[in-house]
């Protein structure tokens, strides 16, 4: 009876499966670490001692974790017990092997498929260096991100801030959705009324923000607001949506700022129709200068279909006398 002989061999080139790099955590600069101290294979650290490696390297000014060492020591025993040829055996012929092969499934399964969708989004470089200077021995970490080209630079060994500069990177570089235009009330009009100003009321807009004369101390004044909404879709016309309407003043000399008043109404929502709100039954009780603002914020963004923001109107000067 014939027997045949199998003998398998590692593949590929054995320097190369020895070089240092193949271990994680171990680039150009530190290879170069490694060899100065005698290392120059995977072998060679394989059989290394933490101590050892960890008091030569640090003679030499060059600072490691204990933690890193010991894994770098780990991977070493791990990857040249694979690269171990396996040894020369022999087997009896195996009747299956003369029959016809059986037909298999093809090489690549849906996990292998799946792993070829990946696309890198983000690429970071980190450096952990040191250098010596008049004796001491400096850190520092320094990070570069590929894709915007934006590096930042920390003293020491960095662990905690690195990873928060990482998802604000990440965060630039990925597309960000398109936002929905916002749901403003915009105010284009105040209206001060005080009884001996019935026939002729005072007003303010954007084109001229002044109001054209003063309004009397310790009088009750209404306020009228003309609002209109922008950023309206068609879901939106008709609808009630409520919204608050609040009048604050500065005092100029004194730096003190007072709500006058709030009111919280409902606003329709027609397109290109201004609303009149009404603030009734405000005071100044003390003459001098102020300065006037009227906000409007919509109080149910659900109610709009979309994002609210807030409207504003500021009248600089306010003369009471």
């Amino acid at each position: 009876m014939a027997v045949s002989t199998h003998t398998i061999s590692a593949s590929g080139n054995d320097e190369n499966r020895s070089d240092l790099t193949n271990i994680r955590g171990i680039g150009a600069s530190r290879k170069r670490w490694l060899n100065s101290i005698g290392i120059y294979t995977i072998a060679d650290l394989s059989q290394a001692s933490v101590d050892e490696v960890e008091s030569s390297l640090k003679s030499g000014g060059r600072l490691l974790s204990r933690g890193e060492l010991e894994e770098w020591i780990a991977q070493a025993k791990t990857v040249d017990l694979q690269n171990q040829p396996a040894e020369s055996f022999c087997a009896l012929p195996d009747p299956l092997l003369e029959t016809e092969p059986l037909e298999t499934e093809p090489a690549s399964s849906s996990l292998v498929a799946a792993s070829t969708d990946w696309i890198a989004v983000a690429v970071f470089k980190v450096e952990y260096q040191t250098r010596q200077i008049a004796g001491k021995v400096e850190q520092r970490t320094l990070i570069h991100h590929l894709e915007t080209n934006a590096t930042e630079t920390w003293s020491g060994f960095e662990t905690q801030l690195i990873q928060p500069w990482m998802l604000d990177r990440i965060e630039a570089t990925l597309p960000q959705p398109e936002a929905e235009n916002p749901v403003v009330p915009e105010i284009i009009q105040l209206q001060v009324i005080q009884s001996h100003q019935i026939e002729q009321p005072m007003i303010a807009d954007h084109a001229h923000p002044l109001f054209p004369g003063a309004i009397l101390a310790s009088e009750p004044f209404a306020l009228e607001a003309s609002v209109q909404l922008t950023g309206l879709s068609d879901a939106n016309l008709q609808k009630q949506i409520p919204y608050s309407i609040q009048c604050t003043v500065h005092d100029v000399s004194t730096g003190s700022t007072t709500i006058l008043g709030t009111a919280t109404l409902n606003i329709s929502s027609t397109a290109n129709i201004t609303y009149k709100a009404l603030l009734p039954e405000l005071m100044l009780s003390h003459s001098g200068i102020y300065r006037l603002k009227v906000s409007v914020t919509l109080q149910n963004s659900q109610a709009a279909d979309r994002p609210t923001a807030s409207g504003y109107f500021k009248v600089p000067m306010l003369q009471v006398v």
